[in-house]
Protein backbone atom coordinates (compact mmCIF):
# COMPACT_ATOMS: atom_id res chain seq x y z
CA UNK A 1 0.00 0.00 0.00
CA UNK A 2 1.37 3.42 -0.89
CA UNK A 3 -0.81 5.81 1.06
CA UNK A 4 -2.19 6.18 4.54
CA UNK A 5 -5.07 8.25 5.77
CA UNK A 6 -4.14 9.67 9.15
CA UNK A 7 -7.23 9.40 11.31
CA UNK A 8 -7.08 11.39 14.53
CA UNK A 9 -9.21 9.59 17.05
CA UNK A 10 -9.76 12.66 19.18
CA UNK A 11 -10.51 15.30 16.59
CA UNK A 12 -11.57 13.78 13.28
CA UNK A 13 -14.11 11.56 14.97
CA UNK A 14 -16.68 13.21 17.21
CA UNK A 15 -19.68 11.46 18.70
CA UNK A 16 -22.83 13.19 19.85
CA UNK A 17 -25.25 11.33 22.11
CA UNK A 18 -28.83 12.51 22.36
CA UNK A 19 -30.36 11.90 25.81
CA UNK A 20 -33.36 14.20 25.92
CA UNK A 21 -31.07 17.14 25.27
CA UNK A 22 -27.81 17.54 23.43
CA UNK A 23 -24.86 17.03 25.71
CA UNK A 24 -21.94 19.37 25.45
CA UNK A 25 -19.56 18.26 22.73
CA UNK A 26 -15.95 17.82 23.80
CA UNK A 27 -13.15 18.11 21.28
CA UNK A 28 -10.35 16.48 23.21
CA UNK A 29 -7.41 16.80 20.85
CA UNK A 30 -4.34 18.96 21.30
CA UNK A 31 -4.20 18.99 17.49
CA UNK A 32 -7.82 20.01 17.06
CA UNK A 33 -8.97 21.01 13.61
CA UNK A 34 -11.59 23.22 15.20
CA UNK A 35 -14.36 20.89 14.13
CA UNK A 36 -17.75 22.39 14.91
CA UNK A 37 -20.56 19.97 15.53
CA UNK A 38 -24.22 20.27 14.92
CA UNK A 39 -26.82 17.63 15.70
CA UNK A 40 -29.74 17.57 13.34
CA UNK A 41 -33.19 16.15 14.02
CA UNK A 42 -33.40 12.56 14.96
CA UNK A 43 -36.46 10.49 14.18
CA UNK A 44 -38.97 10.73 17.04
CA UNK A 45 -39.04 6.95 17.37
CA UNK A 46 -35.31 6.69 17.97
CA UNK A 47 -33.97 5.86 21.42
CA UNK A 48 -30.78 6.72 23.27
CA UNK A 49 -28.15 5.17 21.06
CA UNK A 50 -29.72 6.05 17.72
CA UNK A 51 -28.17 9.33 16.76
CA UNK A 52 -27.40 11.44 13.76
CA UNK A 53 -24.01 13.07 13.57
CA UNK A 54 -22.83 15.99 11.49
CA UNK A 55 -19.55 17.78 11.40
CA UNK A 56 -19.27 21.27 9.98
CA UNK A 57 -15.70 22.34 9.38
CA UNK A 58 -14.61 25.93 9.77
CA UNK A 59 -13.33 27.59 6.62
CA UNK A 60 -9.89 27.99 8.21
CA UNK A 61 -9.29 24.25 8.49
CA UNK A 62 -11.44 22.70 5.76
CA UNK A 63 -8.52 22.50 3.35
CA UNK A 64 -6.48 20.31 5.72
CA UNK A 65 -8.75 17.32 6.31
CA UNK A 66 -8.82 14.35 3.91
CA UNK A 67 -11.30 12.13 5.73
CA UNK A 68 -13.88 12.26 8.50
CA UNK A 69 -15.10 9.04 10.09
CA UNK A 70 -18.63 9.37 11.47
CA UNK A 71 -19.05 6.75 14.18
CA UNK A 72 -22.84 6.80 14.01
CA UNK A 73 -23.59 4.53 16.99
CA UNK A 74 -26.81 3.48 15.28
CA UNK A 75 -28.00 0.16 16.68
CA UNK A 76 -30.13 -1.92 14.30
CA UNK A 77 -31.55 -4.46 16.71
CA UNK A 78 -35.12 -3.67 17.74
CA UNK A 79 -35.74 -0.96 15.13
CA UNK A 80 -37.92 -1.21 12.07
CA UNK A 81 -36.41 -1.17 8.61
CA UNK A 82 -38.14 2.11 7.82
CA UNK A 83 -36.76 3.74 10.96
CA UNK A 84 -33.23 2.77 9.97
CA UNK A 85 -33.77 4.02 6.43
CA UNK A 86 -35.10 7.34 7.74
CA UNK A 87 -32.00 7.71 9.88
CA UNK A 88 -29.78 7.15 6.84
CA UNK A 89 -31.67 9.68 4.73
CA UNK A 90 -31.46 12.23 7.52
CA UNK A 91 -27.72 11.72 7.80
CA UNK A 92 -27.14 12.22 4.07
CA UNK A 93 -29.14 15.46 4.22
CA UNK A 94 -27.03 16.58 7.16
CA UNK A 95 -23.81 15.90 5.29
CA UNK A 96 -24.99 17.83 2.25
CA UNK A 97 -26.21 20.86 4.19
CA UNK A 98 -23.59 21.10 6.92
CA UNK A 99 -20.43 19.65 5.45
CA UNK A 100 -20.08 19.38 1.68
CA UNK A 101 -21.97 22.60 0.93
CA UNK A 102 -19.61 24.46 3.28
CA UNK A 103 -16.65 23.63 1.10
CA UNK A 104 -15.34 20.40 2.60
CA UNK A 105 -13.24 18.66 -0.08
CA UNK A 106 -12.46 15.36 1.63
CA UNK A 107 -14.40 12.13 1.97
CA UNK A 108 -16.75 10.88 4.69
CA UNK A 109 -16.80 7.38 6.14
CA UNK A 110 -20.11 6.33 7.74
CA UNK A 111 -19.76 3.55 10.28
CA UNK A 112 -22.35 1.62 12.29
CA UNK A 113 -22.27 -1.61 14.24
CA UNK A 114 -23.41 -5.11 13.35
CA UNK A 115 -25.23 -6.85 10.52
CA UNK A 116 -28.62 -5.78 11.96
CA UNK A 117 -27.87 -2.35 10.52
CA UNK A 118 -27.89 -3.53 6.87
CA UNK A 119 -31.02 -1.51 6.00
CA UNK A 120 -29.30 1.67 7.17
CA UNK A 121 -26.37 1.12 4.84
CA UNK A 122 -28.66 0.01 2.03
CA UNK A 123 -30.40 3.38 2.15
CA UNK A 124 -27.06 5.20 2.12
CA UNK A 125 -26.16 3.26 -1.03
CA UNK A 126 -29.32 4.51 -2.76
CA UNK A 127 -28.59 8.18 -2.25
CA UNK A 128 -28.82 10.42 -5.29
CA UNK A 129 -26.61 13.03 -3.67
CA UNK A 130 -24.18 14.75 -5.99
CA UNK A 131 -21.55 13.95 -3.35
CA UNK A 132 -22.19 10.20 -3.46
CA UNK A 133 -18.69 9.41 -4.72
CA UNK A 134 -17.25 10.99 -1.55
CA UNK A 135 -19.26 8.85 0.85
CA UNK A 136 -17.94 5.49 2.10
CA UNK A 137 -19.43 2.93 4.49
CA UNK A 138 -17.97 0.51 7.03
CA UNK A 139 -19.67 -2.09 9.23
CA UNK A 140 -18.24 -2.41 12.74
CA UNK A 141 -17.65 -5.55 14.81
CA UNK A 142 -18.13 -8.10 12.03
CA UNK A 143 -15.91 -10.37 9.96
CA UNK A 144 -14.80 -9.55 6.43
CA UNK A 145 -17.30 -11.99 4.95
CA UNK A 146 -20.19 -10.57 6.96
CA UNK A 147 -19.23 -7.01 6.10
CA UNK A 148 -18.87 -7.68 2.38
CA UNK A 149 -22.06 -9.76 2.14
CA UNK A 150 -24.13 -7.08 3.86
CA UNK A 151 -22.58 -4.23 1.89
CA UNK A 152 -22.92 -5.83 -1.54
CA UNK A 153 -24.79 -3.07 -3.37
CA UNK A 154 -25.37 -2.82 -7.12
CA UNK A 155 -24.53 0.84 -7.65
CA UNK A 156 -22.43 1.67 -4.59
CA UNK A 157 -18.95 0.20 -4.13
CA UNK A 158 -17.30 2.56 -1.64
CA UNK A 159 -16.81 -0.11 1.02
CA UNK A 160 -14.16 -0.03 3.74
CA UNK A 161 -13.29 -2.75 6.24
CA UNK A 162 -12.20 -1.95 9.78
CA UNK A 163 -10.63 -4.12 12.45
CA UNK A 164 -8.61 -3.46 15.58
CA UNK A 165 -8.07 -3.57 19.31
CA UNK A 166 -8.83 -1.13 22.10
CA UNK A 167 -5.86 1.10 22.84
CA UNK A 168 -5.11 -0.67 26.14
CA UNK A 169 -5.55 -4.24 24.91
CA UNK A 170 -2.75 -6.69 25.87
CA UNK A 171 -3.35 -8.57 22.61
CA UNK A 172 -2.53 -8.04 18.94
CA UNK A 173 -4.06 -9.10 15.62
CA UNK A 174 -2.52 -12.31 14.30
CA UNK A 175 -0.24 -12.08 11.29
CA UNK A 176 -2.41 -14.41 9.21
CA UNK A 177 -5.42 -12.14 9.62
CA UNK A 178 -3.37 -9.03 8.82
CA UNK A 179 -2.22 -10.69 5.60
CA UNK A 180 -5.77 -11.72 4.70
CA UNK A 181 -7.06 -8.18 5.24
CA UNK A 182 -4.38 -6.71 2.96
CA UNK A 183 -4.92 -9.41 0.33
CA UNK A 184 -8.65 -8.70 0.17
CA UNK A 185 -8.05 -4.98 -0.24
CA UNK A 186 -5.46 -5.65 -2.95
CA UNK A 187 -7.98 -7.92 -4.75
CA UNK A 188 -10.63 -5.20 -4.71
CA UNK A 189 -12.94 -6.77 -2.15
CA UNK A 190 -12.78 -3.52 -0.16
CA UNK A 191 -11.86 0.04 -1.11
CA UNK A 192 -9.49 0.14 1.86
CA UNK A 193 -9.00 -1.15 5.40
CA UNK A 194 -8.59 0.91 8.57
CA UNK A 195 -7.51 -0.19 12.03
CA UNK A 196 -7.74 1.11 15.60
CA UNK A 197 -6.53 2.18 18.17
CA UNK A 198 -2.73 2.23 18.08
CA UNK A 199 -0.72 4.58 20.30
CA UNK A 200 2.70 2.86 20.46
CA UNK A 201 5.14 3.28 17.60
CA UNK A 202 6.13 -0.39 17.67
CA UNK A 203 2.47 -1.38 17.22
CA UNK A 204 1.97 1.17 14.46
CA UNK A 205 5.03 -0.16 12.64
CA UNK A 206 3.64 -3.68 12.81
CA UNK A 207 0.22 -2.91 11.31
CA UNK A 208 1.03 -0.02 8.94
CA UNK A 209 1.92 -2.27 5.96
CA UNK A 210 -1.50 -3.91 6.10
CA UNK A 211 -3.86 -0.94 6.39
CA UNK A 212 -4.70 2.30 4.58
CA UNK A 213 -5.48 4.14 7.80
CA UNK A 214 -4.71 3.98 11.51
CA UNK A 215 -6.76 5.52 14.30
CA UNK A 216 -4.54 6.88 17.04
CA UNK A 217 -4.50 9.15 20.05
CA UNK A 218 -0.85 9.92 19.27
CA UNK A 219 -0.68 11.64 15.85
CA UNK A 220 2.98 12.72 16.23
CA UNK A 221 4.05 9.08 16.65
CA UNK A 222 2.03 8.00 13.64
CA UNK A 223 3.51 10.80 11.55
CA UNK A 224 6.99 9.49 12.36
CA UNK A 225 6.04 5.94 11.39
CA UNK A 226 4.49 7.13 8.13
CA UNK A 227 7.74 8.91 7.22
CA UNK A 228 9.89 5.95 8.31
CA UNK A 229 8.01 3.57 6.02
CA UNK A 230 7.97 5.89 3.03
CA UNK A 231 4.21 6.29 3.14
CA UNK A 232 2.34 9.54 2.77
CA UNK A 233 -0.72 11.17 4.20
CA UNK A 234 -3.74 11.55 1.97
CA UNK A 235 -4.72 15.06 0.97
CA UNK A 236 -8.21 16.56 0.59
CA UNK A 237 -9.74 15.66 -2.74
CA UNK A 238 -8.20 12.19 -2.98
CA UNK A 239 -10.51 9.22 -3.39
CA UNK A 240 -10.18 5.58 -2.47
CA UNK A 241 -10.97 3.11 -5.28
CA UNK A 242 -14.31 1.37 -5.57
CA UNK A 243 -14.52 -2.27 -4.55
CA UNK A 244 -14.51 -4.52 -7.61
CA UNK A 245 -15.07 -7.97 -6.09
CA UNK A 246 -17.53 -9.44 -3.59
CA UNK A 247 -15.60 -12.67 -3.02
CA UNK A 248 -13.72 -12.64 0.28
CA UNK A 249 -10.69 -14.91 0.10
CA UNK A 250 -8.13 -16.47 2.44
CA UNK A 251 -9.69 -15.58 5.78
CA UNK A 252 -8.29 -17.68 8.66
CA UNK A 253 -11.27 -18.97 10.65
CA UNK A 254 -13.23 -15.88 9.54
CA UNK A 255 -12.95 -14.28 12.96
CA UNK A 256 -12.77 -10.51 13.26
CA UNK A 257 -10.77 -10.64 16.47
CA UNK A 258 -8.24 -13.31 15.51
CA UNK A 259 -5.69 -12.26 18.10
CA UNK A 260 -2.87 -13.45 20.29
CA UNK A 261 -1.17 -12.17 23.41
CA UNK A 262 1.30 -9.36 22.80
CA UNK A 263 4.50 -10.44 24.55
CA UNK A 264 6.55 -7.47 23.42
CA UNK A 265 8.39 -5.79 26.28
CA UNK A 266 6.49 -2.65 27.23
CA UNK A 267 9.74 -1.00 28.25
CA UNK A 268 10.51 -0.48 24.57
CA UNK A 269 10.20 2.98 23.13
CA UNK A 270 6.70 4.36 23.01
Amino acid sequence: MTEVFLILHTCATISIRWIGQLEKVQTLSRLTYNLMTKAIQRDSTMELHVIVIACAISTKYSSKIALIWLDSKVKGKGYSEETLRDAARNLINVLEDNLFSLGYKGVVLIGAEGHEIASYFNEVSKTTSTFKDRIYVTMDSVTMKTARNNLDFTNFKNIIYNNGMTGCSPRKIKSDLLTAIKDNVDKGVFSAAFTWTYNLKRSMRRVAPYFNGIITNSPPYLNKVVKEKGLRLAVPGERLPEATSSIVEDVPDDEMYDSEEDLTNDSEEL
